[in-house]
């Protein structure tokens, strides 16, 4: 990064919204305007030419890498080592909230937090405790829990209903409080609680931030709307940065109607749309600019840019999945051959199970990939096994972590004996001192007991990862479940985590083991995308992304949009933004592709209608190879094998060698030989080399 503090740099706009900093103001800001830098630059402003301190100034986002970033701009601009003000995310401005404040709530202020696998064993002890037995999983339940949590509104399953719901969730407060936890759910929730009721602790936060800016505001959900409506009560300046054009995560409670309902709740609030896009061509943006103006429930925009340059834009209607996958496949080579970074390379689409036949074609192409958004880091076994293990070491109450690692490596410890220990001690760590001589496995668990309390006497630096290994024995437990390419994978998976302990020792001022854990349960590795592989992504874990090259594949009804959102407006209006998305990470060049047949098996299809997005595009604006998406060709329930010369139009023409032809997805190329009767050609094309085709799915070349 090397810009410097400059206003004359900012277009009008931009420069408008940076210098109105006394009251509200809403910065409508479309994809690739440049708002990061706005308020980046507003905060600078704030600083230098207003001399606010830095300590009274508040910026809030949503991921880590958001925050990074804005932090190290804010720095730059400032040309300071440390920005002292508050820039995070929403969960890690809370946790340092409640790390002061957690005693108003009858916490101790060391609490954990615990993550999504985590609460599912709460979930399962509460289930086991209220002897509940449903038809669904833990897991689910838990989600039903996070919801309620949220705020939002859920359809439960049959065997589920609200009382039960609250009487679990009851007592899976209860036994977290117990544990002196709080899931992540709670950092917000919990935070809000306290400024409801504790006056004083509301009025010093909302006292120590006159200057607050929120990012990415399309996708706050209710609890957090409302922690900002308590904070922003002294506020000199309040901004809030958004565009409902780029809300698509209502399914996990994120409210695009707080844009409109911040401009209802707040007193004269300003409006400034910024419109001047920075990343993408003008052909890109009156592609989305089109789809867009299709929603209703919006402020009106209307993206524009200076980039005169014609990118490939292309349409391609396949007849299987498979055939959409080699036509990527071969436009990606294409791609490659002429100089393009892989990481400039982006396949898109609407859910993760689409990725399988992409994935296919490029493994066969021998080109290097990464389907982003698999297992996470954090959430792989071996690591989530360490993390119990330091977490207890950090927090002696957190019961759930001493279940999980009791047994790791094993030692014949059963639920029934883990039940008469906490009979002892409500936790199970301390009871270990106070059990007889006769309690079961009395030996192994004084031999566990005696490891923790080593390693908790053990000072937290650069040896002590190695020390914990050694200690619990785990690699040697690991070759005891695992065994080839698995195991040296997991084995590596725990040299990386001992990485980002030495990560965070370098940067820590004072580091602490409460410190680390605290970080990684606000970490998120979604963000990290391989520099020397093409990727495969679903649009929503593209957010925040571009690539010069994108593929928005799998568009057809049912799919995108999918068949639950047919049923509301809403949904629908969501499924449009969700396209909006994924066109505007397109910089250059935008291939959109759909196929008519989808289904499972090799031997099985269902007929599949192209996406309405792509009737609501500017057709006249891109290449159309293969099937066209306002083409209507008779389908068969019967199988592919069998039935696919019905996709084909009959032709009459015949072809001679040397005679040059089209074909809908090839291009242009010439006949090296006719075979089957003239049924079938051989032909060299100028992109693609050598194919064997059906001659009636050519036409005669000029």
């Amino acid at each position: 990064m090397s810009e410097e503090f400059d206003l004359s740099t900012l277009n009008p706009s931009q420069a408008e919204a940076v210098l109105f900093n006394n009251g509200n103001l809403l910065v409508s800001a479309g994809a690739g305007s440049g708002k990061t830098r706005v308020i980046a630059y507003k905060i600078a402003y704030l600083v230098k030419e207003l001399f606010v301190p830095q300590q009274n100034i508040l910026a809030v986002t949503f991921t880590n890498k958001a925050a990074g970033e804005m932090k190290e701009r804010v720095e730059f601009l400032l040309d300071l080592n440390y920005f002292f003000g508050q820039i995070s995310t929403f969960h890690s401005f809370c946790l340092r909230i409640l790390r002061r404040e957690a005693h108003y709530l009858g916490y101790s202020n060391d609490f954990a937090v615990c993550d999504a696998y985590d609460s599912v064993q709460v979930i399962k002890e509460v289930l086991k405790n209220l002897r509940l037995r449903l038809k669904e999983k833990p897991k689910v339940v838990q989600g039903i829990i996070s919801a309620y949590k949220n705020g939002r509104e859920l359809n439960l399953p049959q065997d589920l209903n609200d009382d039960l719901i609250n009487l679990i969730l009851e007592n899976y407060n209860h036994y977290l409080k117990a544990n002196n936890l709080m899931d992540f759910d709670d950092l917000l929730l919990n935070t809000l609680k306290l400024f409801h009721e504790n006056e004083s602790v509301l009025n010093y936060y909302a006292s120590s931030y006159p200057f607050i800016l929120i990012d990415e505001f399309q996708d706050t959900n209710t609890i957090q709307y409302e922690l900002i409506k308590l904070l922003s009560t002294n506020s000199v300046h309040l901004c809030v940065v958004g565009d409902e054009d780029q809300s698509i995560y209502g399914w996990r409670g994120a409210e695009y109607k707080n844009v409109s309902r911040f401009i209802e709740d707040f007193n004269n609030v300003k409006i400034v749309k910024l419109e001047k896009n920075y990343r993408s061509t003008k052909e890109i943006l009156t592609v989305a600019n089109t789809v867009i103006s299709n929603n209703l429930n919006r402020i009106e925009k209307k993206l524009f840019s200076d980039k005169e340059e014609k990118g490939e834009m292309v349409v391609f209607g396949a007849l299987t999945p498979q055939e959409e996958a080699e036509f990527v496949a071969e436009r990606i080579e294409e791609l490659i051959e002429r100089g393009e970074s892989l990481s400039e390379i982006a396949v898109l689409y609407r859910a993760n199970y689409l990725s399988r036949h992409f994935e296919d074609w490029l493994l066969k192409k021998g080109i290097a990939y990464r389907v982003v958004g698999g297992i996470r880091f954090y959430e792989r076994r071996e690591i989530k096994d360490i993390l119990a293990y330091l977490r207890l070491l950090n927090n002696p109450y957190d019961n759930v972590s001493f279940k999980r690692v009791i047994n790791l490596p094993k030692r014949g410890i059963g639920d029934k004996t883990l039940e008469k220990l906490g009979e002892y001690s409500q936790s199970l760590y301390l009871a270990i001192d106070l059990i007889p001589e006769k309690f079961p496995k009395f030996k192994v668990f004084k031999s566990f007991k005696k490891t923790i309390d080593s390693l908790k006497s053990a000072k937290f630096d650069n040896d002590f990862f190695d020390l914990l290994l050694k200690e619990i024995d785990y690699i040697e437990f690991l070759k005891t479940e695992y065994f080839g390419h698995e195991l040296e994978s997991r084995i590596e998976n725990l040299y990386e985590f001992r990485n980002i302990i030495k990560e965070y020792l370098q940067r820590a001022e004072n580091p602490s083991l409460n410190e680390f854990l605290d970080s990684i349960s606000l970490a998120s590795d979604t963000d990290e995308i391989t520099k020397d592989a093409v990727n495969l992504m679903t649009i929503h874990a593209a957010k925040g992304l571009e690539f010069n090259n994108v593929f928005i594949v799998g568009l057809e009804e049912g799919v995108f949009p999918t068949a639950q959102s047919f049923s509301t407006d809403e949904g629908l209006e969501e499924e449009r933004r969700l396209i909006y998305v994924a066109i505007t990470r397109a910089k250059t060049n935008l291939f959109l592709s759909f196929s008519r047949s989808r289904g499972f098996g090799e031997r099985y299809f269902e007929k599949r209608n192209p996406s309405r997005f792509l009737k609501e595009i500017p057709l006249e604006k891109f290449e159309v190879y293969g099937f066209s998406p306002f083409a209507t060709p008779d389908f068969s329930s019967a199988s592919y094998s069998s039935k696919q010369e019905n996709f084909f139009p009959e032709s009459d023409t015949t072809f001679s060698k040397g005679d040059s032809v089209i074909h809908s997805r090839y291009g242009e190329g010439t006949i090296m030989n006719v075979l089957d009767g003239g049924n079938k050609a051989i032909v060299k094309f100028k992109r693609v080399g050598i194919k064997i085709l059906r001659s009636n799915t050519l036409k005669k070349g000029e």
